[in-house]
């Protein structure tokens, strides 16, 4: 047996949708499976969600009434370590699985006993109005079973004794919790403990963009938000002296490759067109990141989280 965790807000049609494609995946898999469905702030509907679901998916349903997605994911977790499971898999609720999404993860977890967490990309799937560089635009991926030291939550599956090594209780920490960076932070940490991370490229998920999402003036200070969480985040854990010239680093990172990728995707853009858009595509998020990042050195990042997009 093993959980699936799942933070929520006032999304309760996106949250059927996820439920709905979980039902398809689980059964798939044939694994004996607890939903943990975790309700933040104030409760808008989820738990109506859930009993409508009751007939398919066994589902444990709690309110977390503290607002903040730190709180909801620690909510999570004081849950499955109340329970028996070894392994608890998460995704956000503006996401649906891949039918073969869990039985995927299963088998890399038999192939790849040696990895601690087990992680797979999110494709974003806009309509076709979306600006055609959004469309355009892919996750990098990597090898089957390679090992990352950077993911996020949003697309995983963990070992308990992640959370709980006999010693500590290891959450996610609530400096972070309306502005986000709580996952990048979690992984540097696992990484500092010594734990091993491997991606799994046909483990998808997919988020579809809801349209108040799907201009790119929102994606670009959406991208450059997350570059300065990141950005944060790196000089808590390295110090102020060296976490800054780490972050001056990516940022010589962000703009060479912005300007290689625009030259080349401008130059192939004329031969392929699918292909050009994707370095561009590239191009434009390393633009946003470079323009994000430098603002660690004067400011905090937005409470992004303090607000709902989706339905």
């Amino acid at each position: 047996m093993l959980n699936i965790g799942i933070c929520t807000r006032e999304r309760p049609k996106m949250l059927a949708e996820l439920l709905e494609s979980l039902c398809i995946s689980i059964a798939q898999a044939g694994e004996t499976v607890e939903i943990i469905l975790i309700e933040n702030g104030p409760p808008t509907g989820a738990k109506d969600v859930a009993e409508s679901f009751a007939d398919r998916l066994n589902i444990s349903y709690h309110n977390e009434p503290r607002l903040g997605l730190v709180y909801a994911r620690n909510a999570v977790v004081t849950q499955f370590l109340a329970g028996e499971s070894e392994w608890i898999a998460l995704v956000d609720d503006d996401e649906v699985v891949a039918p073969d999404w869990l039985s995927v993860f299963l088998q890399a977890r038999a192939d790849f006993p040696d990895a601690d967490l087990l992680v797979g990309p999110t494709l974003k799937i806009y309509d076709p109005s979306a600006p055609r560089i959004l469309r355009a635009a892919r996750p990098k991926f990597h090898p089957h079973g390679h090992k990352v030291f950077r993911s996020g939550t949003n697309n995983c599956l963990m070992r308990r004794e992640i959370f709980d090594d006999g010693e500590k209780l290891h959450l996610f920490d609530l400096a972070y919790n309306l502005t986000g960076g709580e996952d990048f932070d979690f992984f540097r940490r696992i990484r500092l403990r010594g734990y091993t991370c491997r991606y799994f490229k046909s483990a998808l998920t997919y988020e579809h963009v809801p349209e108040s999402r799907q201009s790119l003036r929102f994606q670009f200070s959406k991208i450059g938000h997350q570059a300065h969480c990141s950005g944060i985040v790196t000089i808590n854990h390295m110090g102020r002296f060296a976490g800054s010239l780490f972050v001056l680093r990516e940022i010589l990172r962000d703009v060479t490759k912005g300007v290689v990728f625009g030259l080349i995707g401008v130059f192939i853009l004329v031969v392929s067109e699918q292909r050009g858009l994707r370095l561009l595509a590239r191009a434009w998020v390393a633009v946003a990141s470079a323009i994000g990042r430098p603002r660690v050195f004067w400011s905090r990042p937005s409470e992004s989280y303090a607000t709902v997009q989706g339905q």
